[in-house]
């Protein structure tokens, strides 16, 4: 949960760390944004309204970290795109970063278990925001132990805060109902699953 909306902070371009602690949601936002974003514009504009449509692109930073050899995460990136679909993917990232249009997910950097490396890490992410115009980075992280790494970039920091008992049961059943229901056929039997399904997975949650 965050006091401001994410596409609000993400309005204007430029680069955010979100940070929470275990739990609290980082990696599935990530997911999230991107996936709203790689629907097209008009899903995107339901979900987060006053966020303009980028390119999406996620990027575990343990990944960039322990695969990286001598490259910066603008390379890193590029090559990674080539691999996956081309140069046509490659090249449409280029055009899509050059534009400002490239919404770039950096997740976990507390995921970097070893501090010096995660050090590097957080020096690349650095240079990468120096570098990013006008496009948007979200950096998340767990609230422990960043001050270690902190980005040395001026970036606004914001906290996921944790769920409530309430937000976490309509988050379940609203997760359920929306890939559940077909499958399961009886919504009755859904509906008292779920409620069950609540109980153990808020209890899992908060402890």
């Amino acid at each position: 949960m965050l006091f401001r909306s994410i596409d609000k902070i993400l309005s204007p371009p430029g680069g955010v760390v979100l940070m929470g602690g275990p739990g609290s949601g980082k990696t599935t936002l990530v997911k999230r944004m991107a996936r709203s974003c790689a629907l097209g514009a008009d899903e995107l504009k339901l979900r987060y309204p006053l966020l303009p449509w980028c390119f999406p692109v996620v990027l575990p930073i343990s990944t960039f970290q322990t695969e990286r050899g001598e490259r910066n995460i603008y390379r890193f990136l590029l090559d990674r795109m080539t691999e996956l679909g081309g140069e046509i993917l490659s090249d449409a990232f280029a055009e899509r970063w050059a534009a400002g249009q490239c919404l770039v997910l950096l997740d976990g950097l507390d995921e970097v278990a070893d501090t010096a490396d995660r050090t590097r890490a957080a020096r690349a992410v650095d240079d990468f925001l120096m570098s990013s115009a006008d496009n948007r980075i979200v950096l998340t992280t767990r609230v422990v132990g960043y001050n270690i790494t902190r980005l040395s970039v001026p970036t606004e920091h914001h906290i996921l805060e944790p769920f409530s008992q309430q937000e976490i049961a309509t988050f379940i059943r609203q997760w359920y109902l929306a890939h559940g229901v077909v499958g399961i056929g009886n919504l009755i039997h859904l509906k008292t699953w779920i409620a069950v399904e609540i109980d153990r997975k808020s209890t899992r949650l908060n402890s």
